[in-house]
């Protein structure tokens, strides 16, 4: 086995094992760039492809939705198909569709050495919420929040409602962007995370706010970022703005230890790892590969797999790293 894991290209695929053929990837990466590089695999061996969601599948109609996209898209028995879900739900009505899923969470494929906890002396805000500018991301719940962070970009084709929703917070702090390096450092300046949208995915940031040790005020959502959102680190609120602005200020008179918080959520994580591990040993025991993968691991494993991440696809690209 070559012991470099590489990018396929700048498709946003990352390559967990050549021998066998293991690919990690989000199912709108797969199907749209499938006919691409499909001719470029072997043709004598099986092809198994890790499927993250990037959009929830909690409804039936979601469910099936998937399975028909999938189905008028890889026909072929050689290519093996198995979808990462977010939640024990979104496992289920998959699986009852009669595909192949596993609860194995994506946020468990952060790497928690990005993020750290800092003084608490150093706090401004009572609040930061980093979301987009978008309808579903529900900025407006959070206008009662008198102390308020936003790290907050938007599409130029939601221009006016951009502007329509900053003019309602116009006394929050804002920020176009940060670097993920830094991210950390912006969300230890508050007290408080928020994630307020109704239906997505799991939300990558859901889950950065408490490795960087900051509870969590959360909204009924499907998507599945409430599996890492207890009781031990979190409210969830009605969705109204008087709502949140309460559960913030309740949150915050909890004075939670911040320390406590990012380790109860690695070792969290670390169940979901497990599971990932067992399904990669599951696929070298079925092709007779002798390896173990759990002494794999670290030499596999990057942030996120460098899904969706250009800069870490231009780096492999330029390295030359190719199935």
């Amino acid at each position: 086995m070559k012991k470099i894991m590489g990018m396929f290209g700048n498709n946003g695929l990352y390559v967990i094992s050549f021998d066998p053929v293991i690919v990690i990837c989000y199912e709108k990466e797969l199907l749209s760039n499938f006919q691409k590089f499909r001719g470029h695999l072997p043709k004598d061996k099986s092809i198994y492809f890790l499927v993250l969601l990037g959009w929830h599948r909690e409804t039936p109609e979601r469910a099936l939705e998937l399975k028909n996209d999938f189905g008028k898209t890889i026909t072929e028995d050689r290519f093996k198909v198995i979808f990462l879900t977010n939640s024990v739900r979104e496992e289920s009505l998959l699986r009852e569709t009669g595909l192949t899923a596993y609860f194995c969470h994506k946020s468990s494929f952060l790497d928690e050495s990005r993020y750290k906890v800092l003084d608490t002396a150093g706090k401004k805000y009572d609040a930061i919420y980093v979301a987009r500018i978008t309808p579903f991301k529900r900025h407006l719940l959070a206008k009662k929040i008198n102390s308020l962070f936003l790290i907050a970009d938007h599409s130029k084709n939601e221009e006016q409602y951009f502007r329509s929703v900053m003019a309602e917070l116009s006394h929050a702090a804002w920020k176009r962007k940060v670097s993920s390096w830094n991210l950390y450092k912006y969300l230890n300046q508050a007290r408080v995370g928020l994630c307020l949208s109704k239906e997505e995915g799991a939300m990558w940031v859901s889950a950065e706010y408490l490795l960087s040790g900051i509870p969590v005020v959360n909204t009924p959502n499907l998507g599945g970022r409430d599996h890492f959102l207890l009781a031990d680190n979190s409210i969830t609120c009605a969705d109204n703005a008087d709502a949140v602005k309460d559960a913030v200020d309740a949150l915050i008179k909890k004075d939670l230890d911040p320390h406590s918080i990012r380790e109860k959520t690695i070792q969290r994580f670390q169940v979901h790892r497990d599971k990932f591990k067992s399904i990669i040993q599951e696929i070298y025991d079925r092709e007779s590969v002798k390896r173990v993968f759990r002494d794999e691991w670290d030499k596999v494993f990057v942030h996120k797999f460098g899904l969706r991440r250009s800069w870490l696809a231009l780096l492999f690209s330029k390295r030359g790293l190719r199935i």
